[in-house]
């Protein structure tokens, strides 16, 4: 039995996925579609086309301060290795912080300074499995995955390719 969920984080995943005719093509290809939604389940009624569609509300989640330090990591680092693109280049040089009055800037400003020296493919993937370790003390990620091992999807689709709890 194929079983396709839906990850939809936002408005823009809503547009093109839900109010499109990709729902029905989905049904047509996989057995069940449920759909892990971002959005409140208000926003799926009366929608032509969601009837045989599963729908489940995702809590909110809020990047705990560990799993922003990492993925910070991450990001920058990834930026640093590929700076030499103007684009990137701006990226990088635009989030790093010239005011240091915050926390946050002081942190982010440590998190320059590490990804300068520690920038490779390799070190890369290290803060990623790190952020990734990190949510395992989330209780939201702990709902998150209850609802997989309940509905035991064969394949994930997810409609935004960057927000914080995509990951």
């Amino acid at each position: 039995m194929k079983k396709l969920g839906i990850a939809i984080a936002d408005g823009v995943g809503y547009r093109n996925f839900v109010m499109s005719d990709f729902l029905k093509e989905a049904k047509l290809q996989f057995d069940e579609v449920i759909i892990y939604s971002g959005l409140l389940n208000e926003v799926y009624y009366n929608l032509e086309g969601i009837e045989d569609v599963k729908i489940r509300e995702l809590a909110i989640y809020q990047e705990s301060k560990l799993s922003w330090f990492y993925r910070k990591l991450k990001e920058v680092a990834h930026l640093q290795l590929h700076k030499n693109y103007f684009g990137i280049n701006c990226s990088l040089e635009r989030g790093n912080p010239k005011n240091l009055k915050t926390n946050r800037a002081k942190l982010t400003q440590i998190i320059y300074l590490i990804t300068f020296f520690f920038n490779s493919e390799k070190w890369i993937k290290k803060f990623e499995i790190l952020q990734f370790k990190s949510f395992n003390k989330e209780d939201i990620y702990k709902s998150y995955i209850d609802f997989f091992k309940e509905d035991k999807p064969t394949h994930l689709f997810f409609t935004h390719q960057r927000p914080a709890n995509l990951a």
